[in-house]
């Protein structure tokens, strides 16, 4: 029988055995220096706060570790340690009550695991909130990639976590025909209670099941503890928009996502909302995102995204986050972007064309909701547009509220057409908008364009520029056609 090896989690060969000891601590008092580390060298208990016990690092004399990464790691086992009883990572599987009975029963202890995949149509009993299903995640993937083609991808995954963690993940059951672990039995052999173990030959300690989630009218809400993204929409779309620009994989599988009727809060500080790279028409409709840094972060590339519907509400970082990317044919639409501290849309460092903003309300959006300490003056916009080493052409931005409050250095919408290696002189890199029909107001700046071609600004309400209505730097080919300028008595 293949034992399971113990190992140590670190960063490259930073935290090894061989330098630090991992041990259980209670409670000891130390004299604590800054960034939590005492006096002789060592990571303090006080900065790990409460009680034991706790995991800490102790490195032996003469050791140079990197302190800030070990506090680092000290400061997550802190925090899990205050998450809800359900999220702590304090208990350890028995391996009496698992399919293989193999390793140890110790906090850290590895141990042999067993997976296998539930039969479709298996019922998966909901949580927290969530409704019960019926599994289809067999026909799912096999739909979307083809029988025996994703099964070799799912038992790379388990190898790569036996390599990685030092426990061993096998197979509960034999494999079928294209390699996959399905279980045949019935589902009281299965056994519906979570809490029920695992049995070698039937079901395996680890049961993978899944469900499409479909909000039901907006009830389905995701909940993002840890960092990085909710939803990670990545595909390999590399080309233009043109239809030759398309291969049929592309088409087969990975065409117009659609996240819909769903809510997701994030509950830690660098948990974003949903993130695409390389897709092609992804389609978000009537989603709730709030509590996150950014609350939709599109990179790379992607083609023909439509926002519709949707409520980004109350982020520290960006409603809508253009990032560095090459995006053409886009629009958002009838949505709510309000009380994101670093921009509503926020545009940098990209290829943007044809990009439509219509129809929405776009407010609040600086630190005035989140009272980040010195952040006040933070540049920042409802609409911000910097194109840094890209340039933005052919937009429109129409038939929307876009109001705030002052801040020191904010704005409604602001443009600025020169960045990079051109930012000392006029490039005029963003132009060809059309701002019309919107009502702009309560801002220092209410419309500030700088080094930009091409922009023409009619039909608008703009009112309570508490600096000014309208300013214009370094720019060419603007047209002011009507538009009512004022104040906002009330």
């Amino acid at each position: 029988m293949n034992q399971p090896a113990k190992r140590a989690i670190g960063r490259g060969s930073r935290l090894t055995l061989a330098s630090a000891l991992v041990l259980s601590l209670t409670t000891v008092a130390s004299a604590a220096g800054p960034g939590g580390v005492s006096a002789e060298g060592r990571p303090s208990t006080d900065f790990l706060g409460g009680t034991g016990p706790l995991t800490g690092a102790i490195f032996e004399a003469g050791d140079d570790p990197d302190y800030q990464y070990v506090n680092d790691v000290l400061a997550t086992l802190t925090q899990a340690q205050a998450r809800p009883a359900a999220q702590q990572q304090t208990a350890h599987w028995n391996p009496a009550k698992t399919a293989k009975n193999n390793g140890g029963a110790l906090q850290g202890d590895a141990l042999e695991l067993t997976w296998s995949i539930i039969p479709d149509g298996t019922l998966v009993k909901g949580h927290a909130d969530e409704p019960d299903c019926n599994s289809t995640l067999v026909a799912s993937l096999d739909a979307a990639y083809g029988a025996g083609n994703w099964q070799a991808e799912m038992e790379k995954v388990w190898t790569d976590w036996s390599r990685l963690t030092g426990n061993i993940y096998t197979p509960a059951v034999p494999l079928d025909g294209n390699g996959t672990p399905i279980e045949t039995a019935p589902a009281e052999a299965w056994g519906l209670d979570p809490s029920s173990p695992g049995s070698d030959g039937i079901r395996g300690d680890i049961r993978i099941g899944g469900c499409y989630i479909d909000g039901a009218g907006g009830t389905a809400k995701l909940v993002m503890a840890g960092a990085g993204p909710a939803i990670f929409l990545k595909a390999t779309h590399a080309r233009t928009a043109d239809p030759s620009g398309f291969r049929p994989e592309e088409w087969k599988n990975e065409r117009m996502p659609i996240v819909r009727d769903i809510e997701i809060e994030g509950r830690h500080a660098k948990a974003d909302g949903i993130r695409i790279v390389g897709v092609m028409q992804p389609t978000l409709s009537g989603v709730l995102i709030r509590e996150v840094h950014t609350a939709v972060h599109i990179t790379s590339r992607a083609r023909n995204l439509i926002i519709d519907g949707c409520h980004f509400y109350h982020n520290t970082g960006v409603g809508v986050h253009l990032d560095n990317v090459n995006l053409h044919q886009s629009i958002i639409a009838d949505s709510h972007i309000s009380y994101c501290r670093l921009g509503g849309i926020r545009i940098e460092n990209s290829e943007i064309r044809n990009l439509q903003i219509t129809g929405n309300d776009i407010e609040y959006n600086n630190n005035a909701s989140h009272e980040v300490e010195g952040a006040d003056d933070e540049a920042t916009a409802e609409i911000y547009i910097d194109v840094g080493s890209g340039s933005v052409r052919e937009g429109t931005i129409a038939s929307n509220t876009i109001q705030s409050t002052a801040s020191g250095n904010g704005a409604n919408i602001r443009m600025i057409g020169s960045g990079g290696e051109d930012r000392g002189r006029v490039s005029h890199k963003a132009g060809m908008w059309t701002i019309s029909g919107n009502l702009i107001g309560s801002h220092r700046t209410n419309v500030h364009l700088t080094s930009v071609r091409g922009v023409v600004i009619s039909g608008n309400h703009i009112y309570s520029g508490h600096h000014r209505n309208l300013l214009v730097e370094s720019s060419r080919n603007i047209v002011i056609g009507p538009n009512c300028f004022g104040h906002n008595p009330d």
